[in-house]
């Protein structure tokens, strides 16, 4: 050959069209595994915090309606010192 390099692709060609194929497969088994890796850290959050994560959803939306109102209410507040 005179000191070329041939490079056979018809194998990636194969082992890519089976990849393909099994994708269907490859995504339930990430789906398991994501839906038991999100349960476990749910578990772990739950017995770290003490509380569900409905509960800290809860607690982190009135967190944030009161952070609102507060700035709500120093802008407010500034308006008001600004106009004296």
């Amino acid at each position: 050959m005179g000191g070329l390099i041939e490079f056979q692709t018809g194998p990636i060609g194969d082992i890519g069209s089976q990849t393909m194929n099994q994708k269907a497969v490859w995504d339930g088994i990430w789906e398991s595994t994501r839906a038991r890796i999100s349960a476990t850290a749910a578990e772990a959050l739950d017995a770290a915090t003490g509380t569900s994560l409905e509960e800290r959803g809860l607690d982190d939306h009135r967190k944030s309606s009161l952070y609102s109102q507060n700035v709500q209410q120093q802008g407010q507040a500034v308006n008001q010192i600004v106009s004296i």
